[in-house]
């Protein structure tokens, strides 16, 4: 994902119960200069569908979200802690 050669200001990182991202009691969105983020607070045994977006001074990327997408570059993924 190109960024037209500007620097990445931050990722915004979005979570949510639903695929669709559509509106929904366990949803929200956070944001990091980092390139990893961990969420905390999620349910236990629940499935959460995460999308990252990459805001850059030109404005922001598509949302990239399947494992295996590359944000500006960076491959993402989400791993689940105990």
């Amino acid at each position: 994902m190109s960024t037209g050669g500007r620097g990445v200001d931050y990722y915004e990182i979005r979570y949510s119960t639903k695929p669709d991202f559509t509106n929904d009691y366990e949803s929200g969105k956070r944001t990091t200069t980092g390139l990893s983020y961990t969420l905390e607070g999620l349910i236990p045994e629940s499935t959460y569908y995460i999308q990252v977006i990459t805001w850059t001074a030109e404005g922001a990327s598509p949302p990239c979200g399947q494992k295996g997408d590359y944000c500006n570059g960076d491959l993402v993924s989400a791993v689940a802690s105990q």
